[in-house]
């Protein structure tokens, strides 16, 4: 009887301890907004553009709080396995004021700065709050595109993402910003769609002229280090030599793929849906968000489309 009771008193007051604790750490916490793009809590989609908390295995979501001492703590709310109700928390290391500052420009201007040569992406990297794709991270593209409607209307910009079933472009000066408004927005559903134009910058003397430079430079090289190599040349002079017999060849390789790599683009859709969805992948690739888009232009498609 007396091991009961004191099993029962031992049980009451841990569940008053941990009780106690938790009315302390709301006390000492508030809930912090590291950057409007977040908002007050992280969600799967924010954390999948951004690659943030990589190391959260079951992400559902998460929040900042800001202590009382200045420094902030992240709670990740993960799903446990196999299960849809029960949750776990885990808290990431405290995060002192110099590297919440870090982590709120990586948030803010991630289309600028998400490059591995960038230090403060380098610091939220390093320190496990965000992570590299598997790929290199590129930076963000800017390819001019122009959209000619069924009515013979035409709209100019950069192609920001393609679906398959549409297009959207940004038709400001200045590439996409989230802290501008969406009216630079345009949207167009496949049977809108006349034809679709991107010009391109290659040519054929663009590319031969790098080739030609490059192999020039190659063959003066191999030629100076081995001039034995060219006893049976007419020619002495090892430049001569490089630009004659490695330059002209890569010239005019160089000046075959820029004609091809620099050819424009015209699609031609007259409206059928899917006569656009054979092209639109790629136009993905020619896309600044080719895969995810940032979370604002993410909530007014689905905005749009509800």
């Amino acid at each position: 009887m007396k091991k009961l009771f004191f099993t029962l008193v031992q049980q009451s007051a841990a569940i008053f301890l941990a009780f106690a604790v938790s009315v302390q750490a709301q006390e000492n916490n508030q809930p912090y907004i590291i950057s409007p793009r977040l908002g007050a809590e992280i969600d799967s989609y924010e954390r999948a553009y951004f690659h943030l908390l990589p190391r959260s295995d079951g992400f559902n979501s998460a929040q900042a709080f800001l202590q009382s001492d200045g420094q902030v703590a992240l709670r990740v709310n993960r799903r446990l396995q196999n299960s849809t109700r029960d949750t776990i928390y885990t808290i990431y290391p405290l995060l002192a004021p110099p590297l919440v500052q870090d982590l709120q420009k990586f948030i803010e201007d991630f289309e600028v700065i998400y490059t591995p040569d960038n230090f403060t992406a380098r610091s939220v990297v390093n320190f496990g709050l965000a992570s590299y794709p598997a790929e290199k991270a590129r930076r963000w593209k800017n390819t001019k595109v122009i959209v000619t409607m069924r009515d013979g209307q035409k709209q100019t910009g950069s192609l920001l993402f393609a679906t398959d079933s549409s297009l959207a472009i940004w038709i400001a000066k200045q590439a996409y910003n989230w802290r501008q408004p969406p009216d630079s927005l345009r949207i167009f559903h496949a049977s809108e769609i006349d034809r679709i134009f991107m010009p391109k910058k290659g040519s054929f003397f663009s590319g031969a002229g790098y080739g030609l430079l490059i192999g020039s430079g190659v063959g003066t090289l191999w030629n100076a280090a081995f001039p034995e190599d060219d006893a049976y040349l007419s020619f002495n002079n090892s430049v001569l030599n490089g630009v004659v017999f490695s330059g002209v060849p890569l010239a005019l390789t160089g000046g075959i793929y820029g004609a091809v790599a620099g050819a424009d683009v015209n699609i031609i859709v007259e409206g059928n849906a899917s006569r656009y969805k054979v092209f639109a992948s790629k136009l993905r690739l020619h896309a600044t968000f080719p895969v995810l888009l940032p979370p604002e232009l993410h909530a007014l498609m689905k905005s749009a489309a509800e």
